[in-house]
């Protein structure tokens, strides 16, 4: 009797845990926890893997984006007994990170297809310390500069191999960056793009406002566990990421049906390449 009785304490038991880790893994208790941001950030910057992405605009596809972090490293001193003790290939004092994005644009016609080359240098603390945007249209490119602790936007513009103009603008003003841009101009949103703006611009750091949680996405049948991160962009316009649980982008929307879905989903029916006519 004793015998029995235990038998159907552990299978109580262990149904309950089956139970209980199934309604965790499909978010039925709690579908959406606020996590802090720098959590996220942290699986972002460590990700082992690319991630690589479809551009869709309501389900034709545009182009494709490939996003790929690094952490950039230093080997210690020689004479430290701690590090001669470390594993061999263990990553010794972490320096910064460095992501690199490679978006292709296909388009119709010769002046729709873009090649967008950017490049974030961000430091130890998750602080943006230097970044370049490069965009090309051949035979041109126009590349645009930014440094943390400097007030100023630099803007090269290239004809070939040869550069026609190099300017720089202060942050406070960015909106007279428009006429060096270029065709690029009408691809950003306000205050490079002229757009009308507040009598008193809102300050860089208010831009964009963040939001993380812990939230599954659906993908056909099934849920995935992720973390989503909502972004509202100049006070108007609202982006939303779903990230893997190893860091990796599996898709994001953006307004106007504009998404990046991760290669490794289910391709939508809907979804087809662009091809040019």
């Amino acid at each position: 009797m004793t015998r029995h009785a235990i038998t159907a304490l552990l299978g109580a038991f262990w149904l309950a845990m089956v139970v209980l880790l199934w309604r965790a893994e499909t978010g039925r208790d709690n579908p959406s926890s606020p996590i802090p941001l720098d959590l996220v950030v942290e699986r972002i910057l460590h990700a082992s893997d690319p991630s690589q992405l479809r551009l869709l605009h309501r389900g034709v596809e545009l182009g494709q984006l490939r996003w790929v972090a690094s952490i950039q490293e230093r080997s210690p001193a020689t004479d430290d007994p701690a590090a001669a003790a470390a594993p061999e290939g263990m990553v010794r004092i972490i320096e910064g990170y460095r992501l690199d994005i490679d978006v292709t644009l296909h388009g119709d016609t010769p002046d729709q297809r873009w090649r967008i080359l950017g490049q974030l240098d961000i430091g130890p603390d998750h602080a943006l310390r230097e970044a370049q945007v490069r965009w090309i249209q051949r035979p041109k490119a126009w590349e645009v500069r930014l440094r943390s602790g400097q007030d100023t936007v630099e803007v090269v513009e290239e004809d070939g191999r040869s550069v026609r103009r190099s300017q720089s603008f202060q942050l406070s003003d960015l909106t007279r960056m428009q006429s060096s841009l270029g065709p690029i101009a009408a691809l950003l949103p306000w205050p490079t793009a002229g757009s009308p703006s507040p009598a008193a611009p809102a300050k860089p750091e208010t831009w964009i406002t963040w939001k993380a949680s812990d939230e599954p996405l659906v993908v056909g049948r099934h849920k995935v566990r992720t973390f989503k991160v909502a972004a509202r962009i100049l006070g108007r316009f609202d982006a939303v990421a779903h990230i893997s649980r190893a860091g990796e982008l599996l898709r994001v929307t953006f307004p106007d049906q504009y998404t990046l879905a991760s290669t490794v989903l289910p391709s939508p029916e809907a979804a087809r390449p662009k091809t040019a006519r």
